[in-house]
């Protein structure tokens, strides 16, 4: 069976990937429009990694032949090397445009220079449908819309057609690329010998419709209706000419199906142009017998098919032969009943869209003798009477809006990233079956979720009948992965304890993960760690990890405790020698103390905290530690103890480095004289006094201070 291979090419390891490039449709494609003049074409094609539009153009081949589609997207999210999408086309003739663009420019393009919205016939029958050996005057289709499936699997020596691409004998892998323009050395595949009549016909139809069309012919020379009903069941059938001879199994119905099935799912099918019946005259079939048959085949046909292709029947019986001389022609004979039966099977109502084809049997009677004609074929002179004809049918079929067969849509493909990032390919499609395959070996029967690696695939599609739809050679790529995205710490990243930093991440595309599987594009960090963040965008596509950050927490130190040392002096305790102390009065910084002890002249509330610089780091405090404290009533100088024996400390609310002291014995002798070198407590030794009461006078720098003394030895 026919296997167009949907190829997927390995992408080179350096970067390189395919420039735009229409894979589907193919050129000269004709797409069977429906009844209100349009059809839907599937593009699909191929464009480079950076791709992030693809848009599409129709734009009639001559103006005034279809109607203009200006620059549309096709697809907005193209991935993996490769496009697809669809447009709504009205019937006409283009040229058909795809460019690439990223952002707002335009980056590649690329045209298919003919691709239509029209009608396509399958011709059958026997020869005068086939068509004849090639005459040396033969006539081309004038317009350039008149399409032929242009290649032959038959005899070679039968069809002189330089352009055809000739198949092997009874080849039926139909190619669905060798459309032309219906010339006078084209060949209308599989199986037409000529342009024959059908040229004329194309040209009268664009005239009428200002549509392309798009032959197809698999008519038989010299078959009775019989023997297309026995090789439709299967079977060999007797040549009704030379009854030792046979038809090879299955044909020649074989290539009416494999027509049907090839491009009736690619390009649809308005009908079948039936014309057959002058064997028959030969063996004299009846009209209840030829009438029961053609049913049978149609309603075969369709069955085996699929389609409820409409058919146009024509009224043919004529035959002449050659005089038992070999030279001139017998009278013709014509068959009454035949032509009922033909004109009876459109009316059966247990058979629907059959609808009449042209009378012939009157046309060029009688026929000519020579080599081309020999007594029963048509000369060029007949075809314009034969185009008419058959344009009046074709146009009361239109007319009637029998039910045309439409070309079934590409497959959507869904491309998403699997866990490793790999391609994962799903597909949409109405069809039941699909295969992939590598090197000619399924790799897989799924619909959904395949991971392909980079390589060479093949992709068919197959409906309920089997019937084959394939996809033509692409390449893709892997899919594009989202680039890495950005940490911003909104505060220092090293912080003490019961601190912390907000981390941000930027330049991501979808959902944030980081690596503490938080899902939120900012998080918090109170503590020691490494942070790292990657994106996942809309196809599951995961970046790479953002540069890391680290936080780390530093502790506090330990919260002092205030105690009142003396009573002009609070402690805070003991300190370690890398923290520093910081006292405040009254919740104002005391900025010169840092210091253990500290000098209180007021009464008010104290407070104490310690704090500690990190290097690198930041600098961390301790909680603070508040104290109230009062000043004594002793006029800003205290002195104990008193009585003392030996020595008395002393202490000032002011400052004692350099106050100067005087002792004076009650009876005004000057018993001690001195100068403090250093704040604090000043210990006065009284030891060798004699006991009694003495007058001690302190100045300090600022004042002067007076007590009574008691020594008690």
């Amino acid at each position: 069976m026919c296997r167009l291979i949907f190829l997927f090419g390995l992408i080179c390891s350096f970067g390189l990937s395919a420039q735009i490039s229409i894979s589907y449709p193919v050129n000269r494609q004709v797409f069977q429009r429906n009844n209100a003049n349009e059809s839907s074409i599937s593009i699909l094609g191929n464009c480079t990694d950076k791709t992030e539009v693809v848009q599409v153009k129709l734009e009639p081949v001559i103006a005034g032949q279809g109607t203009l589609i200006d620059w549309i997207n096709l697809d907005t999210k193209p991935a993996a090397g490769f496009f697809q999408g669809k447009v709504m086309v009205k019937g006409g003739w283009y040229t058909l445009k795809i460019r690439s663009l990223v952002g707002t420019s335009i980056k590649d393009s690329t045209t298919l220079s003919r691709v239509g919205v029209g009608e396509n016939f399958i011709i059958a029958g026997q020869s005068n449908a086939q068509g004849i050996v090639r005459r040396p005057e033969e006539q081309g289709a004038k317009d350039d819309r008149v399409n032929c499936a242009n290649f032959y699997n038959w005899e070679a020596e039968y069809n002189s057609g330089s352009s055809a691409k000739q198949l092997e004998l009874r080849n039926l892998n139909f190619p669905t690329t060798e459309f032309s323009q219906l010339s006078n050395k084209a060949t209308i595949g599989p199986m037409g010998l000529s342009p024959y009549y059908w040229a004329n016909l194309g040209d009268l139809l664009v005239q009428k419709y200002n549509v392309p069309v798009c032959f197809f012919n698999v008519a038989w020379s010299g078959t009775a209706l019989r023997n297309w009903i026995e090789s439709a069941k299967g079977l060999s059938s007797v040549n009704p000419w030379e009854a030792s001879l046979s038809y090879p199994k299955g044909f020649p119905y074989a290539n009416l199906q494999r027509v049907a099935e090839v491009y009736g799912l690619k390009n649809g099918f308005r009908s079948v142009l039936w014309h057959q019946g002058e064997t028959d005259t030969n063996l004299r079939t009846s009209q209840e017998s030829y009438l029961s048959n053609l049913k049978e085949l149609i309603n075969l046909f369709r069955k085996n098919s699929g389609m409820e292709i409409p058919w146009l029947v024509s009224e043919a019986s004529y035959l002449a032969l050659f005089n038992d001389n070999g030279i001139g022609c017998k009278p013709g004979l014509t068959n009454a009943g035949i032509l009922q039966a033909q004109r009876d099977i459109t009316s059966l109502k247990d058979l629907m869209q059959v609808y009449s084809g042209p009378a012939t049997d009157d046309i060029e009677i009688p026929r000519k003798s020579d080599e081309y004609s020999v007594c029963v074929h048509f000369t060029n002179e007949s075809f314009p009477t034969l185009g008419n004809r058959w344009l009046s049918s074709i146009s009361s079929l239109i007319s009637a809006n029998a039910s045309p067969i439409l070309a079934k849509e590409i497959p959507q493909f869904t491309k998403v990233c699997g866990p490793s990032n790999e391609l994962v390919v799903s597909t949409t499609t109405n069809f039941k079956q699909i295969s992939w395959m590598k090197d000619n070996t399924v790799v897989s029967n799924s619909f959904s979720k395949l991971a392909l690696k980079p390589g060479t695939y093949s992709l068919i599609l197959k409906d309920d009948l089997g019937f084959e739809f394939s996809v033509p050679s692409i390449q893709v790529s892997t899919m594009p992965i989202p680039t890495a995205p950005m940490i911003k710490a909104t505060g220092d990243t090293l912080f003490c304890e019961g601190k912390s930093v907000q981390l941000t991440a930027s330049l991501g595309a979808g959902t944030y993960v980081w690596n503490t599987n938080e899902k939120t594009s900012s998080i918090i960090s109170s503590g020691n760690g490494t942070f790292k963040v990657q994106t996942i965008n809309s196809d599951a596509c995961t970046s790479p990890f953002s540069s890391s950050i680290q936080t780390k927490v530093f502790a506090n130190p330990s919260t002092p405790t205030i105690t009142t040392a003396s009573p002009y002096f609070l402690y805070g305790g003991l300190k370690i020698f890398d923290v520093e102390f910081n006292w405040e009065m009254n919740n104002v910084a005391l900025p010169a103390e840092k210091n253990t002890y500290l000098r209180v002249k007021e009464s008010g509330k104290y407070s104490l905290y310690a704090s500690k610089k990190y290097t690198p780091g930041p600098t961390c405090i301790s909680p603070k530690f508040d104290f109230t404290y009062t000043l004594p009533t002793d006029g800003g100088l205290s002195m104990y103890p008193n009585p003392v024996a030996t020595m008395a400390t002393i202490q000032s609310v002011s400052s004692l480095k350099g106050a100067e002291f005087t002792l004076y014995a009650h009876d005004g002798r000057l018993a001690l004289q001195g100068k403090i070198d250093e704040d604090g407590a000043y210990g006065l030794k009284v030891e060798g006094l004699a006991n009694g009461l003495y007058k001690l006078i302190i100045k300090t720098t600022n004042q002067v201070y007076q007590r009574t003394l008691v020594v008690s030895n």
